[in-house]
């Protein structure tokens, strides 16, 4: 995962303070979020995530947490939707 990190700080040329979280999809199967805050909801249709900017809502099938760390969540099911909320839970 440093290797991605720093191959986007070189393609973005973003510094550190500027960066904000990182998402990677794989096809509709398989996402990992860096930078979250907190694991809001969970269910094997909707999971929601809370970060620096606001909340992150994933909508799907079958949806399990592969990998819960620190900052970062790994989750993998039939994905169909990945929504980016405010604060208050209006669309960004």
């Amino acid at each position: 995962m440093e290797r991605i990190k720093h191959l986007f700080n070189l393609l973005t040329q973003l510094s550190p303070e500027e960066q904000t979280p990182l998402l990677i999809m794989y096809a509709n199967k398989y996402i990992v979020f860096e930078q979250i805050e907190d694991l809001l909801s969970f269910s094997n249709t909707r999971i929601t995530l809370q970060n620096k900017l606001g909340i992150i809502e994933i909508n799907g099938e079958n949806l399990t947490i592969s990998l819960l760390q620190q900052d970062e969540i790994s989750l993998s099911g039939t994905i169909y939707q990945v929504k980016f909320l405010n604060e208050k839970g209006d669309r960004k």
